[in-house]
């Protein structure tokens, strides 16, 4: 194989005409993590159909120019500009991967990807494009990841985005699209991204179903509606094979990468997660319209690191049985309509590093054990009048009882069993009082059986 191989040399300038007429007879070419700059040539063509051109992270700009003889490409983060016009993937019937990310493409995706039947690896993100995904595009049985967030695509995607058999990861986070969650089915997604939409309807309960799933992200959109109890079955939270610092990457000129790089708002922070690192498996349903109670089963997702429900309508308790997430280091429960005490059991989660439960109707102390003790923001609690304890300016009665849920649950057994009590005893004073008295008065007894006609 023939390779020029220049990455990360700190070279800038713009390249000269004859190493751009070299890439002619090179398999591999890869001048990335530089500082390069001016036009890109008119053709980029490399010597064979198997060949890798990688010029990501430096400072291209101009047009996208034709392609020829390329199986993976990279031209991430640059400043190329321009549309992507009909002929640009035409001549590249062996292209596995292409990523043309940060950059400043407009216009809408180009409709020719028929003739690419090994594409595995779309990332057109971090453009200006538009319009709705090419129904061409839906059709590659091949593909496992499908990058296009933080553009002004739209249309409703279901149809086309559930059509993949191998998909891995799909990202149309930041955009425009509309209508229902799709309902994908289905043993290979792992990543499902459409924050920043406008999905709206329930959460499908196909999603308890994808047995590999560990990143779910679809806040800020417009769902209602209870988050379903299936939720607690997502295996990929739950199995510790599947669970166990998987890394998300796919082979590209012979190493293996991370698949892209990930924005993932954890711990109150926006943080990028990229090659070599552990992916972070965190369910994100945030700034929707959903409404219930958090279901009890959701604490069977052991593995899970990252849980944010905040901004919707959610009400009821949270549950008792948190403590049971003892691998979670974020959790994000506020502006919502919560009530009832903090769960001691919340304290004994170790690993737990960002906690914001502010703007509820929580009530009572705050634990001081564990980790509460390192949560000395008073912000993480604010808008909850009835919570008392440090850091709070407001001090716990130490005489008054906590009137938590448990008070109201017990008080509400209570009332049952008396209930119940009363019946029974009023069934066994009733029932002898009339049939005892007629066993031992024979005068009543005859009376009575006379009044019957026996």
């Amino acid at each position: 194989m023939s390779i020029y191989q220049a990455w990360n040399t700190a070279l800038s300038g713009t390249v000269p005409h004859s190493i751009w007429k070299l890439s002619v007879q090179l398999n591999f070419f890869d001048l990335s993590e530089n500082q390069l700059e001016g036009n890109l040539p008119s053709m980029l063509m490399l010597r064979g159909p198997s060949g890798v051109m990688n010029l990501e992270n430096n400072l291209f700009n101009g047009t996208l120019p034709r392609l020829r003889n390329i199986a993976e490409l990279s031209l991430k983060n640059n400043q190329l500009t321009g549309v992507m016009s009909t002929d640009l993937l035409g001549q590249l019937p062996d292209l596995k991967y292409l990523d043309l990310s940060g950059n400043m493409l407009y216009g809408n995706i180009t409709r020719k990807w028929d003739a690419m039947e090994q594409l595995g690896y779309v990332d057109l993100s971090r453009n200006n494009l538009s319009g709705e995904i090419p129904e061409a595009l839906c059709q590659h049985p091949s593909l496992m990841c499908l990058q296009l967030s933080n553009n002004d695509l739209y249309g409703e995607p279901c149809n086309c985005v559930t059509t993949f058999p191998l998909l891995q990861s799909i990202d149309l986070g930041e955009n425009s699209f509309s209508g229902n969650v799709p309902r994908w089915r289905g043993d290979h997604l792992e990543e499902i991204r459409l924050h920043g939409n406008f999905f709206k309807g329930s959460l499908p309960t196909e999603l308890c179903s994808l047995p590999f799933l560990h990143v779910l992200d679809l806040s800020q959109n417009h769902l209602s509606g209870p988050i379903p109890p299936c939720f607690g079955k997502m295996r990929g939270f739950t199995d510790s094979f599947l669970a166990s610092d998987r890394i998300f990457r796919i082979q590209f000129y012979g190493a293996y990468f991370h698949m892209f790089k990930m924005e993932l708002r954890v711990k109150g922070n926006p943080l990028i997660y990229d090659a070599n690192l552990p992916l972070f498996d965190f369910i994100d349903l945030s700034g929707n319209e959903l409404s219930g109670k958090i279901p009890e089963q959701i604490t069977n997702l052991s593995y899970l690191r990252g849980l944010n429900l905040s901004g919707n309508h959610i009400s009821g308790y949270i549950p008792e049985t948190i403590g049971l997430l003892q691998k979670l280091e974020s959790l994000d429960l506020s502006n919502n309509a919560l009530d009832g005490h903090i769960p001691q059991s919340l304290a004994s989660i170790t690993s737990l590093d960002h906690l914001n439960l502010s703007h509820n109707n929580l009530s009572g102390p705050i634990p001081t054990k564990n980790q509460f003790l390192t949560f000395n923001d008073p912000s993480i609690y604010e808008g909850n009048p009835g919570l008392c304890g440090i850091p709070l300016s407001k001090v716990c009665n130490p005489h008054k009882p906590n009137k938590d849920h448990h008070s109201d649950d017990d008080r509400g057994i209570s009332e049952r069993m008396m209930l119940v009590i009363s019946i029974v005893l009023g069934f066994i004073f009733g029932f002898w009082g009339v049939c005892g008295t007629l066993a031992i008065k024979k005068s009543w007894r005859d009376a009575y059986f006379g009044f019957l006609g026996i």
